[in-house]
């Protein structure tokens, strides 16, 4: 006789009458949960991990391995460098390290290098826009306040730093080409008051030289003015003489008698601290060059750190600093008493 068909037509299936009979006859409950809450096999029951703690508000001081950790940082290795030894700290030196080990093809290192060159720039970027958005609003309401004085006719405000000094460079970040304070604007007055003393000094030297006719306009007077030129780098773009008025200072100054170009020379001289004397020369304009190039030379060795500027300033020169001496024809340094 055949088997007669469910109500509904369908017949259950094999597997779900196995379940049915399991439940029935075994149960489910307590040690026997239900097939489709138990956990799978190869697969984690907890797929995130156990949570961790909390970690506990403790200082660093009061977690003996982070603070052996922290010294260590703070210590500093000796690196040697083209024959010469130096120190350098231990971030700097373990940040070497990562770079070397990339650079000889460390496929490790070169990952790690890359993600924290991404990290640095992402920080980079973020604080360049942050900072450019600060400054460029910055410049827009002190020059609304200059405006405002002009056009009521009063004394411009002192506004440190100038709007017109604060450079907006996306690509680097916000400059300033001017003084940030009163330190530094009462530097800036004294470098501008020592251009004007230098063309004027050079008015009353072309006036009195003595020296040689020379057919090289080097070797005329002309240093103060080359002096003048150079330290007019060091001065807010909005303060620079053009050349015209250049000219027109010296113009001025050449119209003066020499008694009084004399007074009004030495005067300004000693008001700026200069104790000099009658007769005072700067030179030519060749010397003057010669002079420069050999401070900035000495600058960038000190900045190069090729040079151990704390010796030169006990009297003791290393044979760095007597090559560099000879090479700008200066008095030897070995041979010095």
């Amino acid at each position: 006789m055949a088997a007669e068909k469910p109500e509904g037509g369908k017949r259950p299936s094999d597997d779900m009458s196995e379940q049915v009979k399991r439940q029935v006859i075994f149960g489910t409950g307590y040690g026997n949960p239900p097939e489709h809450s138990r956990f799978q096999k190869g697969r984690s029951g907890n797929p995130n991990g156990r949570p961790r703690r909390a970690a506990p508000d403790l200082l660093i001081a009061e977690q003996p391995m982070l603070q052996a950790i922290w010294d260590t940082a703070a210590k500093t290795v000796k690196k040697r460098e083209g024959g010469k030894v130096t120190e350098i700290g231990m971030r700097g030196a373990l940040a070497e390290s990562i770079v070397a080990a990339a650079l000889k093809g460390n496929a490790r290192a070169q990952g790690l290098l890359v993600d924290m060159f991404r990290s640095i720039d992402e920080k980079r970027a973020r604080e360049i826009q942050e900072s450019s958005a600060l400054w460029e609003a910055y410049k827009k309401t002190a020059a609304q306040e200059l405006n405002s004085a002009r056009e009521r006719g009063e004394p411009e405000p002192k506004l440190l730093p100038h709007p017109e000094d604060v450079i907006i460079d996306l690509q680097t970040g916000p400059r300033f080409v001017g003084p940030l304070d009163e330190t530094e604007e009462k530097r800036l007055q004294g470098t501008i008051a020592l251009r004007d003393l230098l063309i004027m000094q050079e008015v009353l030297e072309a006036r009195t030289w003595t020296g040689p006719e020379a057919t090289d306009p080097m070797d005329r007077p002309g240093g103060a003015l080359v002096i003048a030129f150079t330290l007019e780098r060091a001065i807010p773009p909005r303060l620079r003489l053009s050349t015209l008025e250049m000219v027109q200072r010296q113009m001025r100054y050449d119209r003066m008698s020499k008694r009084e170009l004399l007074k009004v020379l030495y005067g300004k001289w000693h008001s700026l601290g200069y104790k000099v004397k009658r007769g005072y020369t700067i030179g030519t304009s060749r010397k003057a060059v010669k002079t420069i190039t050999f401070l900035q030379d000495l600058i960038q060795a000190a900045h190069e750190k090729t040079i151990d500027v704390d010796a030169m300033a006990r009297g003791e020169f290393d044979e760095a600093v007597q090559d560099l001496f000879e090479k700008h024809g200066h008095w030897p340094l070995a041979q010095a008493s």
